[in-house]
């Protein structure tokens, strides 16, 4: 694998054969990336690490519909969100400001459908990739990958958080999401579905003012695999457990979140 301090824009391997890099984006001001779907998908992602991804049109959106201003100012609470905490310390790769010590690529496949972040902290060895893709069944594929740097000098020890804030719930109003999200979050409920690694989001109902019943029957599902001995949390504090140093509780449900 190409070192941080040897990348140069071009053609490269970073997540697979040809892959056009743009290095050190954490040193650019921010732009957006479109990546394109053979199906029904769309995805607009910030150099800054937030996104809006969707199937089809607005009203079906995975996370909140933004405009690209927006979506470069959003990371530091919505979308992906990855923390490897060593010896006390937490690196939050993808996210925050520019740090002599981290080193971050953007890279896009020649065809346009996957991109893919890479974070190389010096101080700690380590390459984090995160990527994106499409599948027409089952909707936005995000692998994360960790690896020691080519130079490491032996393996380390490490805790790992790793997951998705801001999700929609299926059937939230465009308008509603945009003007009134507080009043979507009172009526969104999450819960994980047995003992799998697989949650579901909806809404307890739709948005009615009318004294009448007003099912809601869709929702939004995500699910993880790798890492067999992993615990799924659906607590959205997670993150600020991870960065204090202290135990992620496990939450299996929420409401009104």
């Amino acid at each position: 694998m190409t070192s941080i301090s040897e990348s140069q824009m071009g053609l490269c391997d970073l997540a697979g054969p040809a892959y056009c890099l743009v290095p050190g984006i954490d040193r650019m001001p921010p732009f957006l990336a479109t990546v394109a779907s053979p199906s029904d998908h769309w995805l607009y992602v910030s150099s800054n690490g937030g996104l809006a991804a969707g199937r089809e049109k607005a009203e079906r959106a995975l996370f909140p519909y933004r405009t690209d201003d927006l979506l470069h100012r959003v990371h530091p609470f919505s979308g992906p969100w990855t923390g490897i905490r060593v010896d006390g310390t937490t690196w939050e790769p993808f996210t925050g400001r520019t740090n002599p010590t981290r080193s971050r690529d953007l890279a896009r496949s020649v065809a346009g459908d996957r991109l893919a972040f890479r974070e190389v902290n010096h101080t700690l060895q380590l390459e984090c990739t995160s990527t994106w893709a499409f599948s027409d069944p089952h909707g936005f594929v995000r692998t994360t990958t960790l690896a020691l740097a080519p130079d490491a000098a032996e393996p380390i020890e490490f805790d790992l958080l790793d997951g998705l804030r801001e999700l929609v719930p299926s059937g939230a109003p465009l308008g509603a999401m945009q003007t009134m999200s507080c009043l979507i979050n009172a009526y969104t409920r999450v819960d994980q579905v047995g003992d799998t690694r697989l949650a579901t989001i909806s809404m307890e109902s739709a948005l009615s003012d009318l004294a009448e019943p007003a099912e809601s029957l869709s929702a939004t599902v995500v699910w993880s695999v790798g890492l067999p001995e992993a615990v799924v949390t659906l607590g959205a504090t997670a993150p600020d457990f991870m960065v204090r140093g202290e135990a992620v509780p496990t939450v299996t449900a929420t409401r009104g979140e």
